[in-house]
C-alpha cells in the first residue's frame, strides 16, 4: 500500500481582499494519473470536542471546511475501488489556509474490501419532520464480539464507522423517541437514514 501524499500550503498575502480570504481546510482528492475522484467521501472530526463534518466534494475532486475551530483534527478519505486514507492528526487555528493534495491508490484486486473496512454512514431523523437528530445514541453489533460498536451522532444527526464486510444490527435510541432496530448486510461503503419516532404519551 503507497503511503497518503500529503502537502499542505499556506497562502494568505497582504493583497488579498477580506471577500476572498479562505479560512479553513481545503483540498482536491485524486487518483494515480491526478484524475479528481468526484464521489469520495471526506470527512473532518475534531479530535477534542467528537464533532465531525463531512465535505461536498465536487466533480474535479475538490472539497472544503470552512468556519473550523482552533484544534486537532482527523482527515478521513473514501471512495469505492480506492484504498482508504486516514490524515490522523490535523492542527488547524483561525484564520490559516489550508490547502491539503490527496492522493488515492486504487484498490488491489485481491482485496474484498477496503482497508480498514467498509464505510458506513448512519443518519438519524425525526420520522414526521425529517430533521436531523443529534445526540442519538447508536450502537452496532455483530456477529462477533470485535464487532461491537457505540456512539452519539453528531449535530447534523450523522455517526460512522469502517466496518468489515458482515451482518449488523443497529439500534438508535433518544429520550422522547422510540427505539428503532435494523438489521443490516455490510458489502460496501453506504449510508443509512434511520427515521425515530416520538414516544407515545404514557
Amino acid at each position: 500500500m503507497w503511503p497518503l501524499v500529503l502537502l499542505c500550503l499556506m497562502s494568505l498575502t497582504p493583497t488579498q481582499s477580506p471577500q476572498s480570504l479562505f479560512h479553513g481546510v481545503r483540498g482536491r482528492v485524486t487518483d494515480t494519473t491526478r484524475q479528481g475522484i468526484p464521489d469520495a467521501f471526506v470527512v473532518i472530526h475534531n479530535l477534542e470536542t467528537g464533532e465531525q463534518q463531512e465535505a461536498n466534494v465536487q466533480q474535479d475532486g475538490r472539497f472544503a471546511f470552512e468556519c473550523l475551530r482552533d484544534g486537532e483534527y482527523r482527515l478521513t478519505v473514501s471512495s469505492a475501488g480506492f484504498l482508504s486514507s486516514t490524515i490522523e492528526r490535523l492542527h488547524y487555528s483561525y484564520p490559516k489556509d489550508m490547502n491539503l493534495s490527496v492522493l488515492m491508490n486504487f484498490e488491489p484486486r485481491d482485496h474484498d474490501y477496503i482497508w480498514p473496512g467498509y464505510l458506513l454512514v448512519v443518519e438519524t431523523v425525526d420520522a414526521s419532520a425529517q430533521a436531523p437528530l443529534g445526540e442519538t445514541k447508536v450502537d452496532v453489533t455483530g456477529d462477533t464480539a470485535d464487532k461491537s460498536l457505540s456512539g452519539f451522532t453528531d449535530k447534523c444527526g450523522k455517526r460512522w464507522w469502517y466496518l468489515k464486510p458482515g451482518k449488523y444490527t443497529l439500534t438508535a435510541t433518544k429520550a422522547g423517541f422510540q427505539k428503532e432496530t435494523l438489521s443490516l448486510e455490510v458489502g460496501n461503503d453506504r449510508s443509512i437514514k434511520v427515521p425515530l419516532h416520538k414516544a407515545r404519551p404514557g
